[in-house]
């Protein structure tokens, strides 16, 4: 919680979509990011852990409400309405309170500004400019005064429209030399009646000025607020048209267009470090200030070759950690913090203000980001007190909605929409059944997904994606030849058959069979070698048959193809400890705990390697860090009292 000496607490939330600290990390090192590496220096920083499925409007919703999407409602960038058609979602979507209504319900003021599914939200304890403020794009032919005005629904209080119609950027008012030449230098060099991606990059670069315009007129004009949350979405729509050009150079991508664009996504990141600079300075010094994203980016040799052609299929570039980091007061400094995940950002903001946490929220409070560790006060759920939400409508015209759903096709979240409105309808509720299948899945809730895969399945056994997740429903459910009748489906069928090898490998492991399953593992091998899904599989399936010395060989291998990999680091450990090398042991379970922090496995290696060096004190430790992570970890726990022992007999000398 804030000193004492500062009596009321303000925080400024902001949120960068997918961004990522492996582009971070390098152009802070070089001097490139001064507002973040002074935010860094003075706070607190680490992963934040994504959620499945890896879709926007689903995750910011997660991170506003502390709840997983099967519990606030939000099931991807559209729905169907009472009318049968197909609508982008909106406050009205939403199930649950988020961090905002929650403190307004205490008399806090808020500012939200971009945040997704707030379009329609009335928000009487503060000020909202919601997700579509910026989103009618102007199309390249048009005349600067076509801009539509924002749709009715975008403010609240409806007055502000006021003050922030005109604040809107432009993709006409980046100016091509001073601004777009900052990204790509040779631009005046390319024929942009062929090549639209400078005017692309335009409407990315005035959304982001728009929210921030809008953001900082807020902050400015309407001072008395407790706690401002921005979002912000172009890095991720940045990287989408542009990662492919950043370096080291991808095979395949043409010389041409490398030497043009390599730079983009980098200027994309100093572009924002500018804005956190601003908004930090508005903000002063007595405001807290956390910057989260909601997952990362792929930008090295892990960047994909090949993005499956289904809705959002373009999130296999999406990378599981993402950003967090905090400074200010009642904050550490100069601090990492481990096992963050999206869904603890409501509850630590919760706690900062000294209010209770939702028994009912999913996530934990981040205890070790404060200064002084904070009394976490709890409540059996927000969603019962007595106030009522405030209103949330949607307001869109024919003419806005469609504009705005076309946006999400052409950035491959979602099909073409199909001009019969029962079809359109269908595939709409289908692939949000399907989303909402897969964030059950993601907490182990495979009872619950299991239904909804079997209808999607059974009326579109054509989706390879469909019945591969089915399958490893089944086969997480104990249901093996069930698993094993929708994996023999899939090889009968036409496309890539190594997720079902993948599938069939898991089955064998599962039926005590590894040597069966390094069988199918072996024909997944001759198409992805270099597969991490494959390689962590095959680590397993040696484990289980005590080849050592081949899994640290699989291990290492795993380690170049991504050295931050927990699981590889894992098989080292176990591999090391039954090859009598403690002292290595010991080296490889720090990395794997470094790297998953919040992976039970790392740490109760880690132990045991301590408990056979007899270092008692921090097996101890260790254990007993397990043990809090999975309390039903038996094996934990016997190492645990070998440790205590150990400790009673050591002292007692």
């Amino acid at each position: 919680m804030p000193d004492n000496s500062h009596p009321k607490p303000r925080l400024l939330l902001v949120g960068w979509d997918s961004a990522d600290w492996k582009i971070i990390q390098p152009l802070v090192d070089a001097g490139q990011m001064p507002a973040l590496q002074r935010l860094l220096e003075e706070g607190t920083s680490g992963n934040l852990t994504t959620l499945d499925p890896q879709l926007s409007p689903m995750l910011w919703t997660s991170i506003a409400t502390g709840k997983h999407a099967y519990h606030h409602g939000v099931p991807g960038f559209t729905e169907v309405n009472e009318a049968g058609q197909v609508v982008p979602v909106s406050a009205a979507t939403r199930r649950c309170k988020t961090v905002w209504e929650m403190l307004g319900e205490r008399g806090l003021k808020s500012h939200v500004v971009s945040w997704f599914a707030t379009q329609g939200e009335q928000h009487p304890q503060g000020c909202i400019v919601s997700n579509l403020y910026n989103s009618f794009k102007h199309q390249e032919e048009d005349a600067p005064e076509d801009w539509p005005k924002p749709a009715p629904g975008t403010y609240w209080p409806e007055d502000l429209a006021e003050h922030l119609n005109e604040r809107r950027v432009s993709p006409w008012d980046i100016d091509p030399d001073e601004v777009l030449r900052l990204f790509v230098p040779d631009a005046p060099t390319i024929d942009q009646k062929k090549d639209q991606r400078l005017w692309h990059l335009a409407q990315r670069l005035a959304e982001a000025s728009s929210v921030h315009s809008a953001a900082c007129w807020l902050m400015e004009n309407r001072p008395d607020w407790d706690f401002t949350a921005i979002y912000y979405r172009a890095i991720d729509e940045i990287c989408h048209e542009f990662m492919p050009f950043h370096p080291p150079q991808m095979p395949g991508a043409p010389d041409a267009d490398f030497a043009l664009y390599k730079d983009v996504v980098n200027s994309a990141y100093r572009f924002h470090d500018l804005l956190l600079a601003r908004l930090m300075q508005i903000a002063g010094p007595d405001t807290a200030i956390m910057l989260v994203s909601d997952h990362g980016f792929h930008s090295d040799h892990l960047r994909p070759t090949f993005t499956p052609r289904v809705p959002a299929g373009i999130t296999v570039w999406h990378r599981p950690q993402g950003i967090f980091a905090a400074a200010g007061p009642g904050f550490k400094q100069d601090a990492l913090i481990y096992g963050a995940r999206l869904l603890d950002v409501t509850p630590t903001i919760l706690t900062y203000f000294d209010l209770p946490v939702g028994q009912d929220m999913e996530g934990r409070v981040l205890r070790e980001a404060f200064e002084e560790a904070p009394e976490v006060k709890t409540i059996p759920t927000w969603e019962s007190e007595s106030k009522p939400r405030p209103s949330q409508t949607s307001q869109l015209t024919d003419a806005d909605n469609k504009a705005l759903l076309q946006q999400f096709v052409d950035l491959g979240y979602i099909n073409e929409i199909s001009d019969d409105p029962g079809e359109a309808a269908e595939e709409t509720n289908r692939e949000n059944t399907w989303n909402m299948a897969r964030a059950c899945m993601d907490t182990g809730r495979h009872e619950q997904a299991l239904p909804m895969l079997e209808d999607i399945y059974h009326r579109y056994p054509e989706r390879l994606d469909y019945a591969q997740v089915l399958a490893r429903c089944y086969l997480r459910l104990g249901l093996l030849n069930e698993a094993e009748k929708t994996v023999a489906a899939i090889l009968e069928g036409f496309g890539d058959k190594t997720g079902a090898h993948m599938i069939q490998a898991n089955i064998a492991i599962e039926r005590k069979q590894p040597a069966k399953a390094l069988e199918h593992l072996a024909i997944v091998a001759e198409q992805r070698p270099h597969d991490l899904a494959h390689l962590s599989l095959r680590i397993e399936a040696l484990l289980k048959l005590h080849r050592w010395e081949d899994c640290q060989q699989t291990c290492h291998t795993t380690l170049e193809v991504d050295p931050h990999n927990a699981l590889a680091h894992i098989g080292l450990a176990r591999s090391a400890l039954h090859l009598d090398q403690p002292e290595d042991a010991v080296d490889y379970a720090l990395a794997a705990t470094g790297f998953q922090y919040g992976n039970p496995r790392g740490h109760f290696l880690l132990g045991v390697a301590l408990v056979t060096l007899k270092q008692w004190d921090a097996a101890a430790q260790a254990l007993s860090l397990a043990t809090q992570l999975s309390p039903h970890f038996y094996p934990a726990w016997h190492y645990l009292a070998a440790a205590l022992r150990g400790q009673g007999k050591h002292r007692s000398r």
